[in-house]
């Protein structure tokens, strides 16, 4: 497996809501937010949620789970 330092997404694991949500990192200004501030403005309570940032799509195999803020309980699919 081809592994990569750049970051292209974050997976939230929101505690609070009990949902998982993967962001693309084109919607978060990296370099002049902090991550708790995005994070914030998402709607989540920084202190109970855990995240991640990595380089590949993740593959999300279960209904119900968020990307970029958007759920229809549909499986979603990454451009690769």
């Amino acid at each position: 497996m081809k592994t990569s330092n750049v970051a292209n997404y974050m997976t939230v694991l929101d505690s609070m809501s009990g949902i998982v949500c993967v962001y693309s990192i084109d919607h978060w200004n990296i370099d002049e937010e902090p991550i708790e501030e995005f994070l914030i403005n998402q709607g989540h309570d920084t202190s109970n949620c855990q995240w991640m940032v990595h380089s590949e799509a993740p593959e999300l195999w279960a209904k119900g789970l968020y990307y970029d803020g958007k759920s229809d309980n549909e499986y979603y699919e990454f451009e690769r």
